[in-house]
C-alpha cells in the first residue's frame, strides 16, 4: 500500500467510527497552541488524511462547553479540563481522553508595575504590602478554576512552612483579556501561560515575580 493510500485509509477508518468528515479543533491564543497551528499551516493534517478546521475560542470555559456538547471534536486544553469535563464540574459530563502534552513549565506570575513602585519585590514584600499598605484586597486573575495556573498561584502565595497566607480575590479571566485588565488596573496580577506574561513586560504594564518551574518544577 502506498503512503497516499495509507493516509486515505486512516481517514476512512476515522470517518467510519462516526466522526464528522471535518474535525473541529479548538484553541486559545497561547504559545502552546503552536503544534496545532504549525500542523495546519505546513499541511501535516492533510498528509495523514485529516480534514481539520481550527477554531479560535474566547476562553477555556467556551472550549470546555463545546467539548462537552460535541461542538468540537478536540482542543488544546488545560490539564485539569479533561477531569472536570468527565466529572461534570460546571459543565455537562462527557467521556474525553487525551494523549499528548503540548507544553511544559510555560507559566509565570506577573504583577502590576504599581506594586513594584510601592516596593514589592517578592512574596515577603507582597505580604507586607497586602497586610499594611494596600487600601483593599488585591485582585488576581487565573485562566480557569481547574487549572495549573490557580494551583501555582496558591503555591506561590503560601509556601511550605508559612502560616500567614495572603488573602486575595481570584477571578477567572480568559487569557487574551488578562493583559487588558492588568493595564486597566482591574487586576493586580495574574498567573498564565505565554505570551501574556512577556507582553505585559514588553508593554511596561507588569513584571514577572515568579515562573512556573521555580514554584513547582515539572
Amino acid at each position: 500500500m502506498s503512503k497516499r493510500q495509507s493516509n486515505y485509509q486512516a481517514s476512512f477508518e476515522i470517518n467510519r467510527r462516526g466522526f464528522p468528515s471535518t474535525l473541529r479543533l479548538g484553541f486559545i491564543p497561547l504559545l502552546d497552541c503552536a503544534p496545532l497551528v504549525v500542523a495546519q499551516e505546513l499541511g501535516w493534517f492533510e498528509t495523514v488524511g485529516l480534514d481539520v478546521c481550527l477554531s479560535r475560542e474566547l476562553g477555556w470555559g467556551t472550549i470546555k462547553e463545546k467539548i462537552a456538547c460535541k461542538e468540537l471534536e478536540g482542543a488544546h486544553a488545560l490539564a485539569g479540563m479533561a477531569f472536570s469535563i468527565k466529572m461534570g464540574l460546571s459543565s455537562s459530563s462527557a467521556n474525553v481522553s487525551t494523549g499528548i502534552i503540548m507544553s511544559h513549565n510555560g507559566n509565570a506570575l506577573t504583577l502590576h508595575n504599581r506594586l513594584w513602585e510601592e516596593g514589592v519585590r517578592d512574596l515577603d514584600s507582597l505580604r507586607d504590602y497586602a497586610g499594611v499598605l494596600s487600601p483593599r484586597r488585591l485582585n488576581f486573575g487565573v485562566v480557569a478554576h481547574s487549572s495549573t495556573q490557580l494551583y501555582l498561584l496558591n503555591q506561590w502565595l503560601k509556601p511550605a512552612g508559612t502560616s500567614s497566607q495572603i488573602e486575595i480575590n481570584v477571578f477567572v479571566v480568559p487569557p487574551p483579556q488578562l493583559l487588558k485588565n492588568l493595564k486597566a488596573g482591574v487586576l493586580d496580577g495574574f498567573c498564565a501561560g505565554e505570551p501574556w506574561n512577556s507582553l505585559a513586560i514588553l508593554e511596561q504594564a507588569g513584571w514577572c515575580a515568579a515562573t512556573g518551574d521555580s514554584i513547582c518544577p515539572g
